[in-house]
């Protein structure tokens, strides 16, 4: 569980943000994060102008053999009980696992999606994975400060590479690093 204070306009609400392991039973609560993101947002996760996938293929990302997807669920205040946020580690079949994020634009900056990737980081050794990479837009600065405070923290040991607009970060997992 993480505890996150909130200002909202009538002041500070404390909720709490429970991390759980979603499945093809949560689309409805994925859809629903997805409608409540921006274009933006959904350009930055998709890495791509065409907004969010088909529901089918949402659906698709939830079945287990695609990987493991956790949702970060809201625990009191106006969203109590909404999904606000999810990572997700697919499985790429070359030993590394693929992390990706969604954080609702109203949940943005309060650190999910740094929580998610250390949880998935840490996920991916018991799932079978040496590595993780992850896929981000050279414009996703938010995406992009989360992995290197990621690597400053040791969490992750990144290489990089850089391909026109597309930023791809490499990193072992599993090993202890200092």
């Amino acid at each position: 569980m993480l505890d996150i204070e909130r200002q909202l306009s009538s002041g500070a609400t404390a909720v709490e943000i429970v991390f759980r392991g979603a499945d093809e039973t949560d689309l409805a609560q994925v859809l629903d994060l997805h409608a409540r993101c921006s274009p933006e947002s959904l350009r930055r996760r998709y890495t791509s102008g065409a907004g969010a996938p088909s529901p089918a293929r949402i659906a698709r990302t939830l079945a287990p053999e695609a990987g493991h997807t956790l949702l970060a669920t809201v625990v009191g205040g106006a969203d109590d009980g909404r999904a606000v946020a999810m990572g997700q580690l697919f499985h790429t079949g070359d030993g590394c696992g693929e992390i990706a994020f969604l954080v609702a634009d109203a949940w943005q900056r309060c650190g999910l999606g740094t929580e998610l990737a250390r949880r998935l980081t840490v996920l991916a050794p018991a799932l079978g994975h040496g590595g993780v990479v992850a896929h981000v837009l050279s414009l996703n600065q938010p995406a992009l400060r989360m992995l290197r405070r990621l690597a400053a923290d040791g969490a992750l040991d990144p290489s990089w590479e850089y391909d026109g607009p597309l930023v791809t970060m490499r990193s072992a997992v599993g090993a202890p690093r200092g």
